[in-house]
């Protein structure tokens, strides 16, 4: 796995589909439940908070260009407390990879098979992803940009269509609740979207850097943050605050509402291609860390039988912390926002403070 190596291009689309992941679909609910109409504002400040945050993991991986994230552990903490940290993200990336797997059940199960075993849904997609992983990071990224281009598509088809049913007065009055509930929403973009980019820091040494062009970390984050701020303005100008806020997938009842010259009608199930691709990359990246992550503090150098153990794992787990899908959207919006904040900002900050200081001081 370490010496596996991904072109920047490849590693921008994966930043891409990461941004996206289960994002995409929750984002305008939970920002409409703390801005209503003001979300899509919310959204681009929450774009600028995951800016930050970026900026921080770039100047981290700079101090460690050569190494992996585990030997940068190693280095500012030394290598009891380094195993520690890493056995730490590999328990974030796992439980992360538990909430996306969740995330498609419940959406598949509510929106399109309700009568199927959501268990079944979790065996059948997480079966593909652990098939995926086993032959490594490049070969998610090759499979990343042959669905770049499909993504592309589908999101130009749904903006084009939907466009029509934009309604500015669904937006306005502008700030009515103030600004302090526009920060607040803009804090929960950042906890279910951008904090989790930390784990991008695990794969980032296996990117071939290319000096002359820009930063893929960077376009990647600007790329996938524009079309969540796009998703969030579509789905409460056209729906509206309150609709959004009170059902689980207002993207889906978004494209319920596309008819193309009164012939081709209510393509839902076309439409639900973009998140089932997004999803399933996301998973897929953070199942990868995980793997990674315990296979190098144990020293383990086969990892498909670890694919396979900590797969059943997930499964398990995703079907034991969530009872309901009213308990997994409350973890998702509390528990994991403030977990979120401690790996993805607290933890890194720390150790980036702590590694620069010893730098200065050799």
């Amino acid at each position: 796995m370490l010496k596996e190596k991904i072109a920047a291009s490849q590693f921008r689309k994966l930043v891409i589909m990461f941004c996206l992941g289960n994002s995409i679909l929750i984002t305008p609910v939970f920002l409409a439940q703390k801005s209503e109409q003001d979300a899509w504002i919310s959204s681009i400040v929450g774009f600028g908070g995951g800016m930050i945050l970026v900026w921080l993991y770039l100047l981290i991986a700079n101090l460690f260009r050569n190494a992996s994230f585990i030997e940068f552990c190693y280095f500012t903490v030394g290598k009891a407390i380094g195993k520690v940290v890493s056995l730490l993200y590999f328990a974030y990336s796992l439980v992360a990879s538990i909430i996306l797997v969740r995330t498609l059940g419940n959406f598949m199960v509510i929106t399109a098979l309700p009568e199927t075993p959501i268990l079944a849904i979790h065996v059948l997609f997480l079966g593909v992803v652990i098939f995926g992983v086993c032959y490594g990071l490049e070969n998610i990224a090759r499979t990343c940009e042959i669905f770049m281009p499909w993504l592309y598509a589908f999101i130009l088809f749904f903006v084009f269509f939907i466009m029509k049913e934009i309604k500015f007065e669904k937006i306005q009055p502008i700030l009515e609740q103030g600004v302090i509930s526009v920060f607040d929403g803009s804090l929960t973009l950042i906890g279910t979207a951008f904090l989790e980019l930390v784990l991008l820091l695990i794969i980032y040494p296996h990117v071939i850097k290319e000096p002359r062009k820009k930063n893929p970390f960077l376009l990647g984050f600007t790329i996938g943050g524009f079309l969540l701020i796009l998703s969030t303005f579509l789905t409460i100008s056209t729906i509206g605050a309150e609709a959004t806020s009170s059902v689980h997938y207002p993207g889906f009842i978004l494209a319920q509402q596309i008819s193309i010259f009164n012939f081709i009608q209510r393509p839902e199930a076309f439409i639900s291609s973009i998140w089932i691709i997004t999803i399933f990359f996301k998973l897929s990246i953070c199942f990868y860390v995980s793997i990674t992550l315990f296979a190098q503090t144990f020293g383990i150098k086969n990892t498909r039988l670890l694919s396979v153990a900590l797969g059943i794992i997930v499964i398990t787990l995703s079907m034991e912390f969530f009872p309901n899908v009213v308990f997994f959207t409350e973890f998702i919006k509390t528990s994991w926002l403030i977990i979120s904040i401690f790996f993805g900002f607290i933890f890194p900050l720390f150790l980036f403070l702590i590694a620069k200081f010893q730098l200065l001081s050799q």
